[in-house]
Parts: structure tokens; C-alpha cells; sequence
């Protein structure tokens, strides 16, 4: 048994842990925001990624060029066999502006393959504007 101090790069959550050697890693994923957790006798080595990897931000698509299928991720985690993906924002001037984020795709529960569904409306979007 080995005990780890581990810190997250991204929220700052940091608490020791009791590991087997055979199950110890320099960096796994945060419980709390999926961020880096990072042993702390190598945080000098992986400061430098903070809010530098887009699988840590709440919506983040990523295109190669136009004609790629885009690398989504969501809350931290990315999300596979993509069906549909759609975003719309629009700025806050003298109108109420907004967000939608609107994303399909398929998910495997071990049990049943099925489509799933995650929309967020935000501002005007919230209200029933177009």
C-alpha cells in the first residue's frame, strides 16, 4: 500500500489516498470535476495544462478543418457516436440574448443501445424566443 496526496489542477479538491502499487497513477481524473488529479510530487510537471485541455470546460467542439467530425466534449466528459450536435448563442445587446446547446447521440448501457438527448436553453432561448 502506498499513500498519494492528490491535487486537481483544475477545481484545487486535494486529499490523500490509500492505493495498492499495482493501482497507482501519476494522474487520474478528479471525483469532484473530472479534471487532472495529480500527485503532488509531480504537480510541477502538470501545472502548465491548467484549463489548457478542452475536455474540462463545460461545452467544448473541436473541428480539424470543415469537413472532420467534430470532438465534443461535455461536462468533462467526451462524447462518442454523435448524432446530431448544435449550438447557437447570440450576444446580450438591447434584446435578451441566449444560449441552446443541443446534442444527440448514442449511448450503450450495457444493456440497451439508445438515443440520447441533452438540450440547455438559456436566456432568451429559456423564454420561447427564436
Amino acid at each position: 500500500m502506498v499513500s498519494v496526496k492528490y491535487e486537481c489542477i483544475h477545481c484545487g479538491k486535494s486529499e490523500h489516498i490509500r492505493l495498492g502499487k499495482k493501482d497507482y497513477k501519476e494522474v487520474t481524473r478528479c471525483p469532484r470535476c473530472k479534471g487532472m488529479y495529480v500527485d503532488l510530487w509531480y504537480m510541477a510537471k502538470y501545472r502548465h495544462l491548467k484549463n489548457t485541455n478542452p475536455e474540462y470546460d463545460f461545452l467544448a467542439i473541436k473541428l480539424l478543418d470543415e469537413n472532420s467530425v467534430p470532438r465534443v466534449f461535455y461536462k468533462g466528459e467526451e462524447v462518442f457516436e454523435k448524432v446530431k450536435i448544435s449550438f447557437d448563442w447570440e450576444t446580450q445587446t438591447d434584446e435578451l440574448g441566449g444560449t441552446k446547446i443541443h446534442i444527440e447521440h448514442y449511448k450503450d448501457d450495457n444493456k440497451n443501445i439508445h438515443l440520447e438527448t441533452t438540450n440547455h436553453k438559456i436566456g432568451k432561448y429559456a423564454l420561447g424566443d427564436k
